[in-house]
């Protein structure tokens, strides 16, 4: 394990860091500074010693901002889709700018992928192409066994007449020889056998194409080598070359309190482990024959979530000392940084700091016609076709029982079009986790930072 020690010496609005990497310097007050060390120039934004830390390879051109979209419209008729707008308007405008890196990194292409594929493939073409040459060229004379019979011949088994027949050639037919030292019969191939009276030897001339790959062999394997040796080497450059373009570099620091904080909040995420099914809900539309439908007022479509992660990264690109929680959503990932939410679609991505982003926590009652979760409370039953009076509709021969199933529901929506929906099967599995996410965007609405 190295060595590393970190210490800074502050002269009004100037620091001095000392460390193993070096010396460093940088000027401004608690919740932004701008510095420079060894590694670029960085800006640090946050208080309390929370920090985002973005190292500056060049000079990044100022994002114009979008204005909010608004709210999702509501339903057209009785159909309400429920999903967030598009992902270019979902950004808020302090995120812009890390919004921007973060999308145009991820949609560089990968050197070290692409690269070293078409290295390979084109020294494969030039070692085939050179190696596989026709050097010369023989005429040998194969003996071969014609069928000189009319009506064709019966191929036996054994060299006898009685044996099994395990096919047939006809008039013409040149069969290779595999032993002609009996009396009666050619060997044709292991275990067949054609009578010598309908059969005879004949000397068939063939040509013979010899390569450079048959008359060089050793320096064809040199050759390969070196190819293979070439492509790792390039593989090995190119992806120091991709790290330089495409990383992206986050660091939190945090003090004693803010990391306890931080682990209680990836502990609060956990606890949707403990859910047995989690859902995110597609659609919702409203029911005018509720008698027909167990009493419902409204008819929801969901699907289970795609995955569920305490710790993945929206790029493979993206360098943090931190965990960040994962929720797979249909066509939309949400990742949970500790100051603000990003969302990705394909290659796109959207952020929005907690202060600008909604949280409704609620229970609901679900008429559950599919198999009851083990963790669910149920509260009630229902009838597939029911009165108003809640008794059963005894004009309906298959009428029968259905669970009401108490869930907890989670709605995410911002002002800029951001509005999702999941629930889970066990109650109160993410209250902790969205009161977290509140009181941090409590906190930054108190500080008004970004």
């Amino acid at each position: 394990m190295g060595f590393s020690f970190r210490k800074s010496i502050s002269f009004g609005l100037m620091r001095v860091n000392l460390s193993t990497r070096g010396i460093g310097y940088s000027v401004g007050v608690k919740g932004a500074r701008i510095g420079v060390n060894r590694r670029g120039t960085y800006v640090s934004l946050g208080a309390g010693g929370i920090q985002y830390r973005k190292y500056l390879q060049q000079t990044t051109p100022h994002s114009p901002s979008y204005p909010p979209a608004s709210l999702p419209p509501k339903a057209q008729g009785h159909l309400h889709t429920i999903t967030s707008d598009e992902i270019t308007q979902l950004s808020d405008v302090d995120s812009q700018d890390f919004i921007n890196e973060l999308t145009e990194k991820a949609a560089k292409i990968s050197f070290a992928m692409w690269g070293t594929l078409a290295l390979a493939l084109l020294l494969c073409f030039g070692l085939f192409s050179y190696f596989g040459q026709v050097t010369r060229t023989e005429e040998i004379i194969t003996p071969k066994v014609e069928i000189t019979a009319s009506s064709g011949i019966k191929i036996r088994q054994q060299p006898d007449p009685e044996a099994p027949v395990v096919g047939s050639a006809v008039y013409g037919s040149m069969l290779p020889l595999t032993d002609s030292t009996m009396n009666h019969w050619y060997g044709v191939s292991t275990g067949q056998y054609v009578s010598k009276k309908f059969a005879r030897i004949t000397r068939v001339p063939e040509v013979k194409q010899y390569l450079r790959l048959d008359e060089q062999p050793g320096l064809f394997w040199t050759g390969l080598a070196f190819c293979l040796a070439a492509v790792l080497a390039a593989s090995i450059y190119l992806a120091q070359v991709d790290k330089r373009r495409l990383t992206l570099e986050i660091n939190y620091e945090f003090n004693d309190d803010l990391a306890q904080v931080h682990a209680d909040f990836l502990k609060a995420f956990g606890q949707i482990s403990n859910s047995h099914r989690v859902w995110q809900y597609l659609h919702s539309e409203r029911i005018n024959d509720r008698r027909r439908n167990a009493g419902a007022s409204n008819a929801i479509s969901r699907i289970g979530l795609g995955g569920v992660s305490l710790n993945r990264k929206p790029t493979r690109h993206l360098q943090t000392n931190i965990s960040i929680p994962y929720l797979g959503l249909r066509n939309t990932e949400l990742y949970f940084f500790p100051e603000r939410l990003v969302i990705r679609r394909n290659n796109q991505f959207a952020a929005i700091f907690y202060k600008n982003l909604h949280l409704i926590s609620r229970d609901s009652t679900f008429i559950e016609e599919g198999s009851v979760p083990s963790d669910a409370t149920i509260v009630g039953h229902t009838w597939r076709y029911v009165n108003k009076s809640g008794s059963p509709d005894r004009r309906f021969n298959n009428n029968r029982q259905i669970p009401k199933c108490a869930y907890s529901e989670y709605v995410f929506r911002s002002g800029t079009g951001v509005y999702e929906v999941i629930t889970t099967s066990r109650k109160g599995a993410l209250d902790l986790f969205t009161r977290y996410i509140a009181a941090i965007g409590e906190v930054q609405q108190r500080m008004n930072l970004n």
